[in-house]
């Protein structure tokens, strides 16, 4: 019998520590998962602080490019329509940006631009590279687009 009992000892003893595993592994996942729960609020809260930010720097300078662009002269222009269709866009809609703020202007239309994108129409200049009579390459600049400057634009007309 003292076989018995001591077997039921080290069966008790085992059931114990088996109970004890289950409650430190219970113990231990519900601590993982607080842990867990208060790293994903924080991480959540940091990058939404780091996304308000890059906004909030974001709305300044577009604030500032558009206040600047309010404050330019404005020019009436035509953008001509081109009849190579396949290398200056033929009758395409031309795209213009300047600090950020995009116009998209309609070829053979009037239209009023501030000076800036003015600026970044005239300064388009593709280069021409071709081969000379001496044999030597010969750089050509031209202008990208066809342009007509008709005039600055009086207040009434920018409105």
């Amino acid at each position: 019998m003292a076989k018995e009992k001591g077997t039921g000892a080290t069966a008790e003893a085992a059931v114990d520590v088996e109970k004890l595993k289950a409650e430190m592994k219970a113990a231990l996942l519900e601590e993982f998962k607080i842990n867990k729960e208060n790293i994903k609020a924080e991480l959540k809260a940091e990058i939404e602080a780091e996304v308000r930010s890059e906004v909030k720097e974001d709305e300044q300078t577009m604030g500032a490019a558009v206040a600047e662009m309010v404050a330019q002269k404005r020019f009436k222009i035509i953008i001509n329509e081109q009849e190579n269709t396949d290398t200056q866009g033929g009758n395409n809609d031309v795209f213009v940006s300047c600090n950020g703020v995009p116009f998209l202007i309609k070829r053979g239309r009037e239209v009023t631009i501030p000076e800036g994108h003015l600026n970044v129409l005239k300064e388009s200049r593709p280069i021409n590279i071709k081969k000379g009579e001496d044999e030597k390459l010969v750089l050509r600049e031209f202008p990208r687009f066809a342009l007509q400057i008709i005039g600055e634009a009086t207040e009434s007309a920018v409105k």
